[in-house]
């Protein structure tokens, strides 16, 4: 079984603390963790979105019944653990917002679902949502309805949709549309469609529950590719009446 580089370095810095513990304690002489090489981290700013064209094919090669997951990913930037938990009281069409305030745990069952709080304190928010993605939402709930806990993803036998069973259809999803795209690339799409269409690193950071705007910074920044033009003309535009003024006060020798 493999990891990504992030998961394998937060999991040997935990096992560092505890083996650090034990040392301090005398239960083991000295830590193994000494001299670890750990697998290379890509920059942030390696991070190249996906295109609508390849949302809307993943989309498109979904099953009916987890159709409504990709529109509310690409839709909406929530994580994996928000959709999964989200119930259709925490969806307002008549503001055309959804409150994420809970995930759902792991430890959900089909006979009992259990919420927890999100990622962060930041993470509890209110999206701005499209009315394509409400209709998609209403679409859904139409066709297949709800959980009896008001959840809005389940499986196709009415229970509390896993990670397990949502990566098994993508995976298969995603294999028709020729794309080797992750359900997280979703997030990164909405991130880049919102820098696209203008909206700023604040109000992204509110959007996508960041902690800081440093971190959506950090990992979005470099999709703000037109920023040189941007700083360019609006220096232009400011002292445009500098070669006007040239222009005037510049003699011209006869002939």
């Amino acid at each position: 079984m493999t990891a990504a580089p992030t998961t394998v370095e937060n999991r040997y810095l935990i096992l560092a603390i505890v083996l650090r513990a034990a040392v301090r304690d005398r239960v083991i002489p000295v830590s193994p963790c000494v001299d670890i090489g750990l697998p290379r981290i890509a920059p942030k700013s390696a991070l190249v979105p996906i295109t609508t064209e390849t949302v809307l094919a993943v989309w498109e090669a979904m099953t009916d019944w987890y159709r409504v997951f990709v529109a509310l990913a690409a839709g909406t930037g929530m994580r994996r653990g928000e959709l999964l938990g989200l119930t259709l009281d925490r969806v307002s069409h008549d503001f055309g917002t959804i409150r994420v305030d809970r995930q759902m745990s792991r430890k959900s069952t089909g006979e009992q679902v259990i919420f927890v709080d999100p990622k962060t304190e930041a993470s509890t928010r209110t999206i701005q949502v499209a009315d394509v993605v409400l209709g998609a939402i209403t679409h859904h709930v139409e066709e297949c309805g709800i959980h009896k806990s008001g959840l809005v993803l389940t499986t196709e036998i009415g229970t509390p949709l896993r990670t397990s069973t949502l990566h098994r259809a993508w995976t298969i999803a995603a294999r028709k549309a020729g794309t080797a795209a992750t359900p997280h690339d979703l997030r990164h799409y909405y991130a880049s469609v919102q820098i696209a269409g203008g909206t700023s690193i604040k109000k992204l950071q509110a959007l996508l529950g960041h902690k800081s705007a440093v971190e959506t910074w950090d990992t979005y920044g470099h999709l703000i590719g037109d920023e040189d033009d941007r700083s360019r003309s609006v220096i232009q535009g400011a002292l445009a009446g500098m070669a006007n003024r040239a222009d005037s006060t510049r003699t011209v020798d006869p002939l």
